[in-house]
């Protein structure tokens, strides 16, 4: 079949297989693990789960990152050091963010802030 009757079909992916008649041929095909909405940040994001193959919108986890630390030694050089050089650990946008698939809880992506 060529694309000039089915322009939708996609011959890159396709393999041509040769055979003697009345012989039986088995064409199986290799899964390809692609994810999918690859703008990840620091809110969820839909994508197809590498694990179970699930279109989900991801679950979201911070945790404290290089940049939390670097803002709260440079507070404390500053002279905040009465407690002051914490607040980086309160702040979500300081931080680090890890995506979770919600189904199977395979760990997708991490976006590091710094």
């Amino acid at each position: 079949m060529s694309n000039e009757k089915n322009p939708n079909l996609d011959t890159t992916r396709m393999a041509t297989v040769y055979s003697q008649p009345g012989e039986t041929v088995m064409v199986t095909a290799v899964p390809v693990h692609t994810i999918i909405g690859t703008s990840f940040s620091d809110s969820p994001a839909v994508t197809v789960c590498p694990a179970c193959h699930q279109s989900i919108t991801t679950r979201v986890q911070r945790s404290n990152g290089l940049l939390t630390w670097l803002i709260c030694g440079g507070l404390a050089i500053f002279g905040c050091i009465l407690g002051c050089c914490l607040i980086p650990f309160c702040i979500d946008s300081c931080k680090d963010t890890d995506h979770f698939c919600p189904n199977c809880n395979h760990h997708i992506y991490k976006y590091k802030r710094l």
